[in-house]
């Protein structure tokens, strides 16, 4: 096989058929690629394998409903776009067929938080970044675990008493030594332990 055809896979197999180019017997080149339970690709392949730049369309039962960016070897690598059906979005770096480096997660109009932009690491919020919520608070500085942890400012809603906190956290509250500003202009330099001051 080479050139351009399409391959009908046997009732055994995952796969349900490739519509695309052939580079000596190996699908190589741009197709379109589908599976008998839904998912889709369309885009550059090599060896078989998602490779170069792509559009993988999940199908109903997942949680993820499209990725458009760059594969290696059948795997998210580079910079990509994530849908999920929930109405969340990525957009980004992934490394390794997950979510890793430097990118943007919007969050959908049902939750609370609005967006994050920074570093991720496996998946995981982790390491510097800024974190917006939908009332109007802000966090700017490092996180772990999708949580704020080590040393951040943390800026407050208008409707709120307080302007910002400058210092330390962990596991997403204040904890450590840190300044509390109040929009009165007060100015509280303390300890904190477990959101308080102590």
């Amino acid at each position: 096989m080479h050139g351009y055809g399409t391959y009908y896979f046997n009732d055994l197999e995952d796969s349900k058929k490739y519509s695309g180019e052939w580079f000596y017997n190996q699908i190589e080149g741009q197709g379109v690629y589908e599976w008998k339970n839904g998912d889709k690709y369309v885009g550059f392949l090599k060896n078989g394998q998602m490779h170069g730049n792509g559009t993988f369309y999940f199908n109903d039962k997942k949680l993820q409903r499209k990725y458009d960016g760059e594969w290696i070897k059948g795997k998210k690598e580079g910079h990509g776009v994530l849908l999920l059906r929930n109405g969340d979005r990525y957009e980004g770096q992934f490394k390794n067929d997950t979510i890793h480096g430097n990118g943007t997660y919007y969050f959908n109009e049902q939750e609370g938080s609005k967006e994050y932009n920074g570093q991720w690491t496996s998946g995981q919020i982790d390491g510097y970044g800024m974190y917006e919520w939908k009332n109007g608070d802000k966090y700017v500085g490092f996180m772990k675990s999708g949580q704020m942890h080590g040393n951040g400012t943390f800026y407050f809603n208008e409707q709120k008493k307080e302007l910002k906190y400058i210092g330390e956290w962990v596991n997403g509250k204040k904890q450590g030594q840190g300044i509390l500003i109040t929009r009165n202009g007060e100015e509280f330099q303390e300890y904190f332990k477990n959101d308080f001051m102590v």
